[in-house]
C-alpha cells in the first residue's frame, strides 16, 4: 500500500478560490456596517452636515468587512 500524503489546511490560509475575491459574509457585513454607521452618525450629527458622516460610515464598513472576513475564516 502506498502512503497517503495529507495536506493540513491552515486556518489562516487566505488564498481565495478562483473568482472568489470577497466572501459573502464579508460583503454582507461591509454593507451592514456601512449603513448602520451612517445612520448612527446622521442621527447624532443631524444639525451640521460635514464629511464626518461619510468618515464614520467608511469606518463602519471597514469594521464590518474585517468582522465578516474573520467570521468566514472561522467557519
Amino acid at each position: 500500500m502506498g502512503k497517503w500524503k495529507l495536506k493540513r489546511a491552515s486556518g489562516w490560509d487566505i488564498q481565495p478560490h478562483k473568482g472568489d475575491w470577497m466572501p459573502l459574509p464579508a460583503l454582507g457585513a461591509t454593507v451592514t456596517g456601512f449603513l448602520i454607521a451612517f445612520v448612527v452618525a446622521e442621527a447624532a450629527l443631524a444639525g451640521y452636515q460635514h464629511p464626518l458622516h461619510w468618515i464614520a460610515a467608511a469606518m463602519g464598513g471597514t469594521a464590518g468587512y474585517v468582522g465578516g472576513l474573520l467570521f468566514h475564516l472561522w467557519h
